[in-house]
């Protein structure tokens, strides 16, 4: 059933090691097990464990911290991370898009 929702919280970036792709994060998140259904082990990461991760802007970012007490916000942190504060309706939009939607009023920079 969709309903309105209101979700606030933190996320930051996903902290990969020296050459480390998102996917290789994914199959050693995953232990290196896919299910055969999905594509490469990114996929599965999105689609199994979607309310701790989340991919906006080819960049693979994990959510740390959630509030659920149409507000799209967001702030940049001195320490990388990002506040997000959300309100939609999840039958016309997921917590990514609506992420995705707070995040296009701050400056990026890509790393």
């Amino acid at each position: 059933m969709s309903q309105d929702r209101h979700q606030k919280g933190k996320i930051t970036r996903v902290t990969l090691k020296e050459g480390q792709t998102d996917e290789d994060f994914a199959r050693e998140f995953l232990k290196g097990k896919k299910d055969p259904f999905f594509d490469d082990f990114l996929e599965e990461l999105m689609e199994e464990h979607y309310k701790e991760f989340i991919l906006i802007h080819d960049e693979l970012y994990h959510l740390v911290e959630e509030d659920t007490t149409s507000t799209l916000h967001a702030k940049l942190n001195d320490d990388g991370s990002i506040d997000f504060d959300v309100k939609y309706y999840d039958g016309g939009a997921s917590l990514e898009e609506a992420i995705e939607a707070a995040l296009r009023n701050l400056p990026y920079e890509r790393n």
